[in-house]
């Protein structure tokens, strides 16, 4: 049977993306340690089964995640009871999301905004994020590249100890747009989901992100390369992104060493 992302996704997604989740937040608090001190306001957009952003609550953060799979956050809000953790998990979409209050950080993790297939529809999303941002916040996501989309077209397959999956990957190279069909057999039944994704070039959200008023502060290689500097190779690029700077004194992020262990 053929069903939504991330229906029957959601039981073996931990399981894939757990090392991942952990390089992403060693990075942020590194890189976010000694900005926000106080009053740290996180929404997460996309957040997933909540393993991000419970892991940034542990670290001091306030955090809100949204996610447009019900199942996903169901599982997010089992993990934060299960922990103590306290997050506020809401089934939004992020091009429609209106909050009372605002955050010092939003992110965006593991290509979510790929999802997103057309450029009026990433700019309501980018349009939102610069509204929900406190003056000086930051907004942090990745993106996958055509090049990766190119890249990756292998079939791949996993066992684990009640499932079997299978991803089926193509990728049309005038639209951008990369498929990958999904089969999970447990349990005795096999189910089937499609994952819809346009791969961006960096130049092209670039132009989109300072449209809605954000400031770039870097853009990272996070996949590829040690010194994790952008070029036509990259398959997986991350933006850091700032609202209005009304201090010329604010920490400057690119004095920042390279990093190694993502």
């Amino acid at each position: 049977m053929q069903d939504k992302p991330y229906k029957y996704f959601s039981q073996v997604y931990d399981v894939l993306y757990k090392e991942l989740h952990r390089a992403t937040i060693k990075l942020l608090n590194y890189y976010f340690g000694s900005i926000i001190v106080k009053n740290k306001k996180l929404l997460d957009m996309g957040c997933g089964t909540g393993t991000f952003l419970l892991e940034m609550t542990k670290n001091g953060w306030t955090g809100t995640g949204i996610d447009l799979s019900l199942e996903m956050i169901r599982l997010a809000e089992t993990k934060a009871r299960k922990h103590k953790l306290h997050c506020n998990f809401l089934v939004r979409d992020m091009r429609k999301i209106q909050f009372k209050k605002n955050f010092d950080l939003i992110t965006c993790n593991f290509d979510t905004v790929n999802y997103i297939l057309l450029k009026k529809d990433m700019t309501k999303v980018f349009n939102n994020a610069h509204n929900l941002i406190n003056e000086n916040g930051h907004f942090i996501f990745d993106i996958i590249t055509p090049y990766q989309g190119k890249k990756f077209l292998e079939t791949f397959n996993m066992k684990f100890d009640a499932f079997e999956m299978k991803m089926s990957p193509t990728y049309n190279e005038k639209t951008k747009i990369k498929t990958i069909e999904l089969t999970l057999i447990f349990e005795g039944k096999t189910y089937k989901e499609k994952h819809i994704q346009r791969c961006y070039e960096v130049a092209e959200i670039s132009s989109l992100l300072e449209k809605s008023g954000f400031v770039i502060k870097q853009i990272w290689d996070i996949e590829d390369k040690k010194d994790k500097k952008i070029d036509t190779k990259t398959t997986r690029a991350m933006f850091v992104c700032q609202k209005y700077i009304s201090s010329l004194t604010l920490y400057n992020p690119l004095k920042i060493k390279q990093f190694s262990y993502i």
